[in-house]
């Protein structure tokens, strides 16, 4: 009788290596964050100060998903 490989967890969507955009203008919550993420085995993007920051960043390398400060020294992140 054959057996049934066992999925592992990174075959399952949204449980694998994913890469992450940070966009955070605080350096000690955007080292916080990348330290916290890299530990889950998660590849960062950034930490990008600025929304034109991040953009250039977009456009170098892709990412799977993105944690936005909501406020960047002033500077709205959403239109």
């Amino acid at each position: 009788m054959d057996r049934i490989p066992e999925s592992s967890s990174s075959d399952k969507p949204g449980q694998g290596h994913e890469t992450i955009l940070i966009v955070e203008d605080e350096p000690l919550i955007a080292m916080m964050l990348e330290d916290f993420i890299e530990s889950l085995g998660h590849e960062v993007r950034g930490p990008c100060e600025s929304v034109a920051q991040a953009l250039e960043a977009v456009a170098v390398d892709g990412f799977d998903l993105a944690i936005l400060d909501v406020n960047l020294k002033g500077e709205s992140v959403w239109p």
